[in-house]
């Protein structure tokens, strides 16, 4: 996790978390928070996509970032197309994870 956390200029976190039926979650977590890092993750996303229902994300991302850099978000219509991008990103019904390993891995 660390040589991940290297790769990206971010940091590792450790969770800890009790699940309501008593059963105790420990993990990592990258978290990337400059922009360097954020573009670096979704540039490595965007190459090296991922086998679950989060591929589609780093596309939303990435227009996101953009957002982000060129201040767009503070007007009316750059916050209107963060929350849709959010939205989008968060229930992203395209394709189930089935069709998207067919699509990147078995081309015909």
């Amino acid at each position: 996790m660390t040589a991940i956390a290297q790769l990206f200029d971010a940091s590792v976190m450790i969770i800890d978390r009790m699940h309501p039926n008593g059963k105790r979650e420990l993990g990592y977590l990258v978290r990337t928070a400059k922009y360097t890092s954020n573009y670096a993750m979704i540039s490595y996303l965007l190459q090296y996509p991922l086998f679950t229902y989060k591929y589609a994300c780093p596309p939303v991302y990435a227009r996101i970032l953009q957002l982000g850099n060129t201040k767009e978000h503070k007007i009316f219509d750059g916050n209107t197309m963060l929350l849709e991008l959010k939205d989008l990103s968060m229930n992203n019904t395209m394709y189930t994870q089935q069709e998207h390993i067919r699509k990147m891995f078995y081309k015909h």
